[in-house]
């Protein structure tokens, strides 16, 4: 009896510690796998922080890159506009000088109805257009010159014809005309224009130029103007024989 006891406590005992061994080597394996991962973990957090470094770096590159940048475009502007102002005044200087010289010894091309006094004025408010005296060449103006029997404000233009009617291509400052008389005037900026354009003269308030009857086609049509506007043909009034005294001056081939 006492050896079949001993028996089953010795087979007990081996079941026993090989459900130990087993466990343990079961342990063991879940040890390597973790640690594996955890190395493998620690491989991509080594690897995420020199990423990360490396845009920071990358980051912080950039950043004074565009701060850089930022000063030199603001330098570049502030010399352009600088050199932009320069250059317009010596421009608007020449121009002025040139347009003295010129007029003073009648140099430049005249183009426009004859600058001499005339018995009749309009209404107020509008646009005269030459259509007789277009522009013969391609050229630049300069100025413009008008007859004004009383104080006046008047706005040159310059129409072009197109399939759908005249557009206004320019327009000057407006200039006050203090006092009776001949009028010339100097252009802000100097005025590029085509054979066939058509020169008009917008007045606001009452016409006080003066204008005579069968010697010459302008025709008028309601203010105010404005430059990018088409006008229709067949809104401007019909053909009168009206001369009026303003022109354009400046230098055409």
């Amino acid at each position: 009896m006492k050896t079949i006891i001993n028996i089953c406590m010795l087979i007990g005992v081996a079941c026993l510690s090989g459900c130990a061994s087993s466990q343990v080597r079961q342990l063991q394996r879940e040890k390597e796998m973790l640690t594996s991962e955890l190395a493998i973990s620690n491989t991509r957090i080594t690897n995420l922080e020199q990423q990360t470094k490396s845009l920071r770096s990358n980051y912080n590159s950039q950043k004074r890159a565009g701060e850089t940048l930022k000063k030199e475009k603001e330098t570049r502007v502030s010399n352009i506009a600088l050199v932009r102002r320069e250059v317009r005044a010596f421009v608007k200087a020449q121009m002025q000088a040139l347009s003295d010289f010129s007029e003073n010894r009648e140099l430049l091309d005249y183009v426009g109805g004859e600058l001499i006094s005339r018995p009749n004025v309009s209404s107020a408010n509008l646009l005269l257009v030459d259509m007789q005296n277009t522009i013969p060449a391609t050229g630049t103006l300069l100025g413009g010159k008008v007859i004004s029997k009383s104080s006046s404000k008047v706005r040159f233009c310059i129409l072009r014809p197109s399939s759908k009617g005249m557009v206004v291509i320019w327009t000057s400052k407006v200039f006050s005309l203090p006092k009776a008389g001949l009028a010339t005037l100097t252009f802000d900026a100097l005025v590029a224009v085509n054979k066939g354009d058509l020169i008009g003269l917008y007045v606001p308030g009452k016409v006080q130029v003066p204008f005579s009857m069968g010697t010459g086609d302008t025709r008028t049509i309601a203010g105010p103007v404005d430059t990018g506007m088409t006008i229709p043909p067949d809104s401007l009034s019909n053909r009168s024989g009206r001369m009026y005294s303003f022109g354009v001056t400046g230098f055409l081939q």
